[in-house]
């Protein structure tokens, strides 16, 4: 049988993802290293008493044998070498593979009303069911190789108890028979044990794989402290304008990956309200995460209001900062958990938040009001009302800067209009605008213009339209023609 551990490449595409190698160490991994690494090392020391005090015994009564059972001791290590190298290999196949599974598993769930409304269910389950027997056959390899060491353990202590034994005849005379005895049922008792030492010793190799798979994660570098000496304390005004300066930012999302950011400058006065667009990957979202410090700078710097935002604890930078997703954002509990996590606002506040997003007479008609349980995601609310939500959650923070991600892109164009004039109206702040539909940021102050991570074109929206092949003027024309306009 030959096995291969990418045999089957078009099964792992796409299924490996991050969240199922961190559920399978989480989970697999951990629990065999709390559970059966210690169970294993415990057993390994008490067949290796067992083996240890058979082989003494056997010394003692016939010490010839000792020298003839070195050989046989020999054929022992060379197995346990040649099982070793394969054991370890097949369990990292075995923790690779998992993966894929548990992934697969956790997207199945997620989507399982559009699967079914597609009639996808078959394709699913086929899908599920290759990754799980690409899988199996590592259990089958570990399993065979597992046959393959016991049979010639067998063999081995087979042959050790002969060469005792026809020692013992040998020196029939001079040896006393109760001794004999003793030792020929110490060694019979304790075949498994020889058989088990050995093996153990190899197992033991085999199954500390797991826990170099979790070192792996231990070893990553560890995200930045959440709060310094040197930030604003809680009672300042920071940040106060939210202006922002950004210096020459790089940004690469692991080492040896092209910059998502390259050498990008930018000044963004205090409640200005700037659009950033750009292609699919030019690097429009990559500059909101750089902002929030979900991935840090290769090199440059952004400042906000005149603080390094490298030089400032998390939680006291993102609790200045605040955006609202193109996915909104709802926590299992109450509304009023939703709207206000930290219950810094009355309820007479959130009532005249919910009423600017023209959410009142649903929050009432719900009957327990503000008291009304959200289920996990917001699966019991609409995505129109769920984004409304956290646009009156935004409006009760009172930000002095906001970011929008694309946050009207999975709405329809009533809430999108409605979204946009509460954005108008209600925030005086900085407001950074990531477009989805560019005639939402037409009215901006300055648009922002990005490609490949590169900064091409800044200035107001007119100026920008009367260039002459310019790249913003281009997408507006673009997407008239594609609304047939």
């Amino acid at each position: 049988m030959t096995l291969s551990p990418f045999r089957s490449t078009d099964l792992f595409a796409g299924a490996g993802t991050p969240t199922g190698r961190i559920l399978n160490r989480f989970s697999h991994d951990v629990d065999q290293i709390d559970a059966l690494l210690s169970q294993q090392l415990s057993g390994q020391c008490e067949f290796t008493v067992r083996a240890l005090t058979a082989v003494s015994v056997c010394v003692y009564v016939v010490p010839p044998a000792g020298i003839a059972l070195l050989p046989v001791f020999a054929v022992y290590v060379h197995y346990a070498n040649l099982f070793r190298a394969t054991s370890r290999e097949v369990r990292r196949l075995d923790s690779t593979t998992r993966s894929p599974v548990y992934a697969h598993f956790g997207e199945t769930l997620a989507g399982l009303t559009t699967i079914r409304s597609f009639g996808d269910a078959v394709r699913f389950r086929d899908h599920n069911a290759a990754l799980l027997e690409a899988n199996l056959k590592t259990r089958w390899a570990d399993a065979l190789t597992q046959r393959w060491l016991n049979f010639r353990f067998d063999q081995t202590s087979a042959c050790l108890i002969g060469v005792s034994v026809f020692s013992a005849v040998f020196m029939r005379e001079s040896l006393n028979g109760g001794l004999v005895g003793m030792m020929l049922v110490q060694l019979f008792s304790s075949v498994r044990s020889f058989r088990m030492t050995c093996k153990g010793y190899v197992n033991l190799e085999a199954q500390m794989t797991y826990a170099e798979r979790v070192f792996e994660l231990i070893d990553e570098k560890q995200e930045p402290p959440r709060v310094l000496p040197s930030d604003p304390s809680a009672t300042s005004s920071w940040p106060s304008g939210g202006q922002i300066t950004v210096r020459n930012a790089c940004l690469r999302y692991r080492p040896g990956l092209p910059l998502a950011l390259d050498d990008v400058s930018i000044e963004i006065g205090a409640r200005e309200r700037v659009g950033i667009c750009g292609r699919t990957g030019s690097g429009k979202s990559t500059l909101t995460l750089a902002l929030f410090r979900m991935v840090e700078l290769a090199s440059g710097q952004i400042e906000l209001d005149g603080f390094d935002i490298a030089e400032l604890g998390l939680r006291t930078l993102r609790r200045g900062l605040t955006i609202i997703p193109q996915d909104p954002v709802m926590f299992t509990g109450t509304l009023r958990d939703n709207l206000d996590p930290f219950d810094d606002r009355s309820d007479a506040e959130l009532h005249q938040a919910l009423g600017i997003v023209r959410l009142s007479e649903w929050v009432d008609s719900m009957g327990d009001g503000l008291q009304s349980l959200v289920s996990e995601g917001g699966g019991n609310m609409s995505v129109g009302q769920r984004q409304l939500i956290c646009l009156a959650r935004a409006l009760l923070k009172r930000p002095k800067l906001l970011v929008l991600d694309e946050a009207t892109a999975s709405v329809d164009y009533d809430t999108d209009a409605l979204i946009q004039k509460a954005i108008r109206s209600e925030f005086d702040c900085t407001v950074l605008t990531i477009a989805h539909r560019l005639h939402t940021i037409l009215d901006s102050d300055r648009i922002i213009v990005l490609s490949e991570g590169h900064l091409i074109e800044n200035g107001p929206p007119a100026r920008l339209m009367a260039l002459e092949g310019g790249h913003f003027r281009a997408m507006v024309e673009q997407t008239e023609t594609d609304a047939g306009f």
